[in-house]
């Protein structure tokens, strides 16, 4: 009984690892950043202002000027 509980909870474990191993691999691949670089390359004021607002986000998180609010949210 024990060797089977143990060879059913084996194979359970190595059928596990194996899909998410075929489910990384595939044929299929995210397309955002070929994306992204065909949009920039037809728009380059948009990139610009991307790197603007980026710039900007960055000077505000790390000038340390401003106060962080800390929101305690219950979880029941």
């Amino acid at each position: 009984m024990r060797k089977q509980l143990l060879l059913g909870a084996l194979t359970t474990f190595g059928l596990g690892l194996a899909t998410q191993t075929i489910a990384q691999e595939g044929p299929y691949k995210c397309g955002t950043d070929e994306m992204m670089r065909k949009l920039y390359a037809e728009n380059p004021q948009m990139k610009a202002e991307r790197d603007a607002l980026l710039n900007q986000f960055k000077q505000v998180e790390f000038s340390g000027d401003q106060t962080r609010v800390t929101y305690i949210i219950p979880v029941v």
